[in-house]
């Protein structure tokens, strides 16, 4: 599967959002996803990117459920760190989830 890092960071963002201080479903993520981009992803991106996200170790898997692993969280946290607004954040994110595409030969 094609995936692309503003895909990637839509949905990672997505979850933080979504999860709050538990695990979320794909329903309430795809809600804030959303919220996000005006635009709901479609079940073909959000799948292919959870897997994606998974299998890097960005997000952790709990049932049916998922949520940032303490490395998404770093990320995320560094993509805060100096945006303020969410397309500043996303695109910071953006530009993180291309290079890690290209630098984990995960496809």
């Amino acid at each position: 599967m094609d995936i692309d890092g503003r895909t990637l960071a839509w949905i990672l963002y997505a979850i933080d959002v979504a999860s709050g201080n538990v695990p979320a479903s794909r329903t309430d993520i795809s809600n804030a996803a959303d919220a996000i981009n005006h635009a709901v992803p479609a079940h073909r991106e959000l799948e292919g990117a959870l897997r994606w996200l998974v299998a890097s170790g960005l997000v952790e898997a709990h049932g049916k459920r998922h949520a940032l692993s303490p490395s998404g969280q770093a990320l995320l946290g560094g993509a805060r760190g100096s945006h303020h607004t969410v397309t500043a954040v996303w695109q910071a994110l953006t530009r993180e989830m291309s290079a890690s595409i290209a630098a984990s030969g995960i496809e």
